[in-house]
């Protein structure tokens, strides 16, 4: 049961901090038309704005955001907090800029932080739902996982949203023990892409959780089947194959 208990938390972690803050991260490093429209681009912004007018407060928000993603790929983080919170006293608007912030502060645990801005964000935004996911993720690091369930039920409600919603949502149900909810949500999620090896072991430890030992072992041999699981997680699935094998051969 421990070695249960190790690797829902590890998968926890996994769905619910890691994966979560990479997706915010490279979202983030996509150009924005207004990084076009000002000339942002590599490490350029000095020398094109050297003989040009002043910058505007928004200009210079663009600016301080960029210094941001810098900071983050070189994994100095003060830095990119300072130049995120920089970001937004110039230019409040700036989601991408918030949404980093949040995150970053979610992965450092300095909760209350990332909660003022995400409140900010809403009053700023009320329907804003990567501000919804990144509150869900906060609710969930604090364990209110009845609360972030009903966040991501809004959000999911009141806007269209990208799989990992589902798979933040598929999470937040197996912590409050709705584990068919949750194998019902990786089945979807599985029929647009069979090839998601997280996928299919979230589905495995739902449907493990409710003793549906037949449809839990093919759960578990499409993981066993697949790349990209660490070494201990694959150790694993292949005694958990191993049991629900021996239990079934017993009836």
């Amino acid at each position: 049961m421990f070695i249960v208990a190790s690797l829902n938390h590890l998968f926890f972690l996994v769905v619910v901090l890691i994966a979560p803050l990479f997706w915010v991260v490279a979202a983030a490093s996509v150009q924005t038309p207004m990084d076009r429209s000002v000339g942002l681009q590599g490490g350029s912004y000095y020398k094109l704005h050297k003989n040009m007018r002043p910058l505007s407060p928004r200009q210079q928000a663009e600016l301080s955001y960029h210094e941001a993603l810098l900071s983050v790929t070189k994994h100095e983080m003060p830095l990119a907090l300072n130049a995120l919170r920089q970001t937004l006293s110039l230019y409040p608007l700036h989601h991408d800029a918030r949404k980093l912030l949040i995150a970053l502060l979610i992965k450092q645990d300095h909760l209350s932080q990332a909660e003022v801005l995400i409140e900010i964000g809403l009053t700023l935004k009320p329907i804003n739902v990567e501000l919804y996911k990144l509150k869900s993720q906060l609710l969930m690091q604090r364990k209110s996982y009845h609360d972030a369930v009903a966040v991501l039920e809004h959000a999911i409600e009141v806007d269209k949203v990208d799989a990992s919603f589902y798979v933040l949502l598929a999470a937040g149900y197996r912590e409050i023990g709705l584990h068919q909810n949750a194998a019902e949500i990786y089945r979807q999620l599985l029929r647009k892409n069979p090839d998601n090896v997280l996928w299919w072991l979230g589905l495995a430890l739902s449907l493990d959780a409710v003793n549906a030992n037949n449809d839990a072992l093919d759960a578990y041999a499409n993981v066993a089947n697949r790349n990209g699981l660490e070494e201990r997680i694959m150790l694993f699935v292949d005694q958990r194959i191993i049991t629900l094998k021996q239990g079934r051969d017993l009836l």
